[in-house]
C-alpha cells in the first residue's frame, strides 16, 4: 500500500519513518520531495563539490554526476522506497541512473547518479527539490532488511567515487522512435540515404558534444530507415550501440 501525504508525515511524527529536516513543503499528494544535498560529484571535474558553499552543481552536456540527497532516511522493515527524478528536470533532459529501489531497513542518505543528455548546462542548487520518494507498506516485515555497503553512508567517499567509470558517457545519445512515423515533417528524412559505417570528417574546432550532434544530424537518415524505433549512441562520428533501452544503453556505453 503506498503511503499518501497524510500518512507519511504521521511515520515521520512517530518516528516510524525517519526523514531528517522533514519539511510540508516537500510532500506530494503520494511522495516526499527529496532535496539536493550539500556534496555532489562531477566526472569532468574529478573531485566532490561542496554544493552548500560552492554554488550549484553545474552538469555539462554529457556529464555523469552523483548527488548525495539532503535528507538522511530510515526505513522500517515493513516499508520500502523507491524513487524517481521530478519530471521538471526529466524534461530538461536530465536522467537517473541509480537503481530506483530503497529496501526495508535501508539508514542513510541517498546517491543518486544523473547523466545529462540535453544539449543545455543544467545547475542543481543546495536544497533544490530533485527527486521523488514513493513510499510502500508491505505486508509482512522482511526477515532480511538492507545490511548492504551503503548502509549508514552520509559522504561521497573514495569506495564510490572509485567504482565510476573514468570518463563521461559519450556526449551524444540521440533518441530515434518512430520519429518519420509519427511526425509528417520528418517523413522527407526516409528519401535520403548514407551508409552507416560511412566516417564523417568533422570540423576540428567543434567541440565534442558538437561534432557528435552533427555527426548525428548526419547519420540520422540512414538511422530512420536501419534502426527505427530505436535509441542509438553515436561516438567517434559513427553510430556504435543499438537498442530498446535508453538507460542499459547508457550504462553499456
Amino acid at each position: 500500500m503506498i503511503l499518501v501525504d497524510e500518512e507519511i508525515e504521521k511515520a515521520v511524527g512517530t518516528g516510524q519513518i525517519t526523514l531528517s529536516d522533514f519539511s510540508k513543503e516537500c510532500l506530494q499528494p503520494a511522495s516526499y520531495d527529496l532535496r539536493v544535498g550539500e556534496e555532489g560529484f562531477l566526472l569532468s571535474a574529478g573531485r566532490v563539490i561542496d554544493i552548500q558553499t560552492e554554488g550549484p552543481l553545474e552538469i555539462q552536456p554529457g556529464d555523469f554526476s552523483l548527488i548525495m540527497t539532503h535528507e538522511k532516511l530510515r526505513l522500517p522493515t515493513n516499508i520500502v522506497g523507491r524513487f524517481g527524478l521530478r519530471s521538471f528536470y526529466a524534461r530538461k533532459g536530465l536522467l537517473a541512473t541509480a537503481g530506483p529501489q530503497v529496501d526495508p531497513g535501508f539508514e542513510g542518505k541517498l546517491v543518486i547518479g544523473i547523466v545529462n543528455f540535453s544539449s543545455e548546462t543544467i545547475k542543481m542548487p543546495y536544497l533544490a527539490p530533485f527527486c521523488t520518494l514513493e513510499l510502500d507498506r508491505l505486508r509482512k516485515h522482511s526477515s532480511t532488511p538492507y545490511q548492504g555497503p551503503y548502509q549508514g553512508q552520509e559522504h561521497l567517499t573514495d569506495d564510490i567515487i572509485e567504482t565510476l567509470p573514468k570518463e563521461p558517457f559519450p556526449l551524444a545519445v540521440m533518441l530515434i522512435r518512430q520519429l518519420a512515423a509519427a511526425s509528417p515533417s520528418l517523413r522527407h528524412l526516409e528519401e535520403a540515404t548514407l551508409p552507416l559505417r560511412l566516417p564523417l570528417r568533422l570540423p576540428r574546432e567543434l567541440g565534442i558534444f558538437e561534432q557528435e550532434k552533427e555527426a548525428f544530424k548526419r547519420l540520422k537518415p540512414g538511422l530512420l530507415e536501419s534502426h527505427r524505433g530505436q535509441y542509438v549512441v553515436v561516438r567517434g562520428g559513427k553510430a556504435v550501440l543499438f537498442g530498446p533501452d535508453k538507460t542499459e544503453l547508457a550504462r553499456q556505453a
